[in-house]
């Protein structure tokens, strides 16, 4: 002992505390090689084999699993890796490394890595001197792989080497970049060794290290092979990595990766080192999914979200991969039935089959799929969801016929293709009964008008506008359809709607309907057979249901104040020109309510359809009475010529009545066009006295053009609607020149005519109190016969003087016996109200030849009941009128 300072590295207390001897190696270090060579051996099990020291069963339960995990051993039974393994004197990992390294081509690297991970870091950090030490080092470092870094300073020692041929040249360049000479020495000689080594196993080590040519991925994969377990994921809410035991560590400050602002997502860590803390040394940035093709062993599988996907045929899955309690992959699709056969079978026919979202064009599958959607789209129509199919049923029977492979439409097509095998179900196997008891018919796919099919769409979704059914029509197509067809719906939901209206009369009439479903079921047999008139608002038709069966009469306006589910009031989506939907309404209408004109986007129509023409239409062809439209339906259309603003054209109508109507329009304003001359003096004729205007005209200033046109028509030497070519039109002009003047002199005298006799009536009429029934009515009457645009129904002109001599008689026995007046038109006064309405559904009473038959009936009932010494042109029994009413068609 001299004088000098002493450091206590320990007190006394701790060093009297201490183990006298420092524990066994085989108590402290991994037994992974001991326990492989044991095994080489043919040894008892390290657990049994009496030894002096005996090792913790953890270190031994440590030492199997990293066997297990290099699958050096298969439980307890060596494996051909195991054999290799052993005959390499390396720790188990590393020689794993160097095995994978021969396999993939990467042997002379590897050699390099695993001999300096076998040997102390050569590479020195000095206190006095770390910035500088940690400089030198940076130029060998990579900031993805210490690995990397490695083959980098080894590259740097081999070119120092053979560059200079000189040890001492290299002792010079360790000094100089603060690397130990003795551990490089060790390590080029190691490597040497393991060459060897490696060559007496047959593994060439043959080429040089190219880091140019060096696959990053390959290299990595073959590291990780050896240490599985040693990757670990970054965290950046905690900034920590953890492996797959959910131990937490840093990066170690001196490794290339520590100064990347970003971590990698995951890291391969060749040693956990636990200082102040937990640091993961020489580290590389490797991907996650790597561990899934090294060590799949390791890997554990979930899976969740499995559906099936109508557009592949197949089903899938998210997959979710976890090594413990590391994520490899949170969620990925993957195919289910390659894991799951049976469940994916389940699936595809639960969400596939039992839906008939699965289909396969020219297969049993195909026809298994329409009929499924078929039965779903009337649950839709009927607005019963899930009550037609018996899922489970259907389930069971898809579960009992399809063969165990079945579980996508890859395999359905393969067996079909191999034998044409049907598997469809009997519909008597799944469905309810409320499916026998449905009458399809009930919820059409489509109305027809015209021999042209319009679609219906139905939609189950209570509470929104679009909830019910939708007609859609083309705009130019509209005049063909039923105005009133918003208003009866469908068969099937009509009787709700039905139920709802006499829901919404009073309840003295409610009384009297009772029970009200009897009622409903009555209207909808009248209904189904036809002889409800549909060309009428469905109150109407209700209210007349309602008279004729109960002898009940219900007010006009009785149901306006009724408001109806959505889906009871149907929608009427119209379509442009371009075939998209412009509007969405619940009323027809008005400009299209009369109009039968054929839309020109029908083949038939387009080959008729002429316009702005200033002579005859088609001057070449003749004008035939009829075409048929629709084969299919076998409708006919009927060609006319018809007037335009400033010329002529031609059409094709659905309507004969119509069309004969406007042909004889067509030919007038025709007339105009080539004979102008003629119509300024016959204007001049028409001079009448200026009361008499006052009490016809005072809202028809188109009545002399009427007149005219009256007196034209007259002139003609056959019915225009026989004038089918120019020809023919010709001979009609030369033919009118000759008469015209005359005719409408005659027609002018017959209106002086109707005016003295309107002026007789008239004073009769005024006698009676204007408070009086019988005053009201007749006033009506005049209202009716002295409408605007009289003139032109010719056939009712031509018998105003009995209108007139028969309502003169009736004011004058009205003014004697005003009681007997209201009995005698009693059963006339439901008629009356008909033909108001009718008249303001149908302006031109030309138009339609049923309603301009009634008229005429209408009018020579009026003389029957009131003036019968004027002997009637026909019978006009109640009956008659009745009979004659059901075939008026609006």
């Amino acid at each position: 002992l001299r004088d000098g300072i002493c450091v206590h590295l320990y007190s006394e207390e701790t060093l009297n505390g201490s183990a006298e001897f420092t524990p066994p190696e085989i108590q402290r270090s991994s037994l992974a090689g001991v326990i492989l060579q044991m095994a080489s051996l043919n040894l008892p099990p390290l657990g049994e084999f009496p030894l002096v020291d005996e090792p913790a069963s953890a270190l031994i339960r440590e030492g199997m699993r990293t066997l297990n995990d290099l699958r050096a051993l298969d439980g307890t039974r060596l494996t051909r890796i195991g054999r290799s393994l052993a005959a390499l004197p390396l720790d188990p990992p590393l020689g794993k490394m160097l095995l994978e390294a021969h396999q993939h081509k990467v042997l002379p690297e590897m050699l390099v890595i695993v001999a300096f991970l076998s040997i102390p870091d050569p590479r020195e950090r000095p206190f006095e001197k770390a910035a500088e030490a940690d400089s030198a080092h940076r130029r060998f470092q990579s900031d993805k792989s210490d690995f990397i870094g490695i083959l980098n300073l080894w590259l740097a020692l081999e070119e120092e080497f053979r560059t200079k041929n000189s040890n001492q040249a290299l002792k010079r360049f360790c000094i100089k970049n603060y690397l130990n000479y003795r551990r490089v020495r060790e390590w080029r000689n190691l490597v040497d060794d393991l060459t060897a080594i490696m060559a007496e196993n047959r593994c060439s080590a043959d080429g040089k290290i190219d880091l140019e040519r060096l696959s990053y991925d390959t290299l990595h994969k073959v590291l990780l092979s050896g240490l599985p377990r040693q990757l670990g994921g970054y965290n950046r809410e905690t900034r920590l990595f953890s492996d797959m035991g959910g131990k937490k560590y840093l990066i170690f400050p001196g490794s290339g990766l520590a100064k990347r602002k970003s971590p990698p997502d995951f890291m391969l860590s060749f040693a956990l080192v636990e200082t102040t803390r937990v640091f993961g040394r020489c580290n590389a940035e490797v991907k996650a999914e790597w561990l899934e093709q090294i060590a799949p062993w390791l890997c554990a599988y979930v899976y969740d979200n499995v559906y099936w996907d109508d557009r592949s045929g197949f089903v899938y899955a998210r997959e979710r991969v976890t090594a413990g309690q590391l994520i490899i992959n949170s969620g990925r699709r993957c195919h289910y039935a390659k894991t799951h056969p049976k469940e994916a079978r389940e699936v595809f026919i639960r969400e596939g089959l039992v839906t008939g979202a699965a289909t396969l064009r020219g297969t049993w599958l195909e026809e298994s799929a329409y009929l499924i959607r078929e039965i779903r789209l009337l649950e839709l129509k009927t607005r019963r969801p899930d009550s037609l199919i018996n899922e489970v049923a259907l389930f069971d029977c898809f579960d009992r016929m399809l063969p165990p492979s079945f579980s996508s439409l890859d395999a359905v097509r393969r067996a079909w293709n191999a034998e044409h095998k049907s598997y469809l179900p009997d519909p008597e196997e799944f469905t309810t009964e409320e499916y026998d008891e449905l009458d399809e018919a009930d919820y059409p796919d489509f109305l027809t008008f015209a021999g042209q099919r319009f679609p219906l769409s139905y939609s189950y979704d209570p509470g929104e506008k679009h909830d019910g059914v939708t007609l859609t029509v083309p705009e130019d197509s509209l005049n063909l359809l039923n105005p009133h067809v918003l208003d009866y719906l469908v068969p099937g939901y009509l009787p709700q709607k039905i139920e709802a209206m006499l829901r919404a009369l009073p309840k003295r009439i409610r009384v009297e309907l009772m029970p009200l479903q009897k009622a409903v079921e009555a209207f909808m047999e009248l209904y189904r057979t036809g002889e409800i008139f549909t060309e009428q608002p469905i109150a109407d038709a209700l209210s007349e249901f309602i008279f004729t069966t109960y002898g009940i009469e219900i007010e006009r306006g009785a149901f306006d104040s009724l408001e109806l589910p959505e889906y009871l009031m149907m929608k009427l989506a119209i379509k442009n020109a371009r075939g998209v939907v412009r509007s969405v309404v619940r009323e027809f209408p008005e400009v299209h309510r009369l109009d039968s004109a054929l839309s020109k986007s029908i083949p038939v129509v387009r080959k008729w359809e002429v316009t702005n023409s200033l002579c005859w239409p088609g001057i070449d062809q003749e004008l035939p009475r009829s075409v048929i439209v629709s084969k299919e339906a076998g409708t006919a259309g009927y060609p006319a010529v018809v007037a335009e603003e400033n010329s002529v054209g031609r059409k094709v109508f659905l309507k004969e009545d119509e069309a004969r109507l406007m042909h004889e329009r067509g030919l007038l304003k025709l007339y105009r066009l080539e004979l102008p001359q003629i119509i300024k003096p016959l204007r001049a004729m028409l001079k009448i006295p200026h009361e008499m205007e006052l009490s016809f005209f005072l809202e028809d200033r188109a009545w002399k053009d009427e007149m005219i046109d009256s007196a034209i028509r007259d002139s003609f030497p056959c019915d225009c609607w026989e004038i089918r070519t120019a020809g023919a039109f010709a001979q009609a002009l030369e033919h009118s020149r000759d008469c015209v003047a005359e005719l409408l002199s005659r027609k002018l005298e017959q209106l002086k005519l109707v005016f003295s006799l309107y002026e007789d009536a008239e004073n009769f009429a005024d006698r009676l109190p204007e408070q009086s029934e019988a005053y009201a009515s007749i006033r009506e009457r005049f209202e009716l016969l002295f409408r605007p645009g009289f003139l032109r129904c010719r056939r009712a002109f031509e018998r105003y003087d009995r209108y007139l001599k028969a309502l003169k008689i009736r004011a004058e026995r009205a003014v004697t016996a005003p009681a007997k007046d209201s009995q005698k038109g009693a059963d006339l006064v439901p008629f009356t109200r008909k033909l108001k309405l009718a008249f303001s559904m149908t302006p031109d009473l030309e138009r339609n030849e049923s309603l301009y038959d009634f008229y005429l009936l209408y009018e020579e009932a009026n003389i029957n009941r009131f003036a019968p010494e004027i002997k009637t042109l026909e019978k006009c029994g109640t009956e008659v009128l009745k009979s004659r009413w059901e075939a008026v068609r609006i």
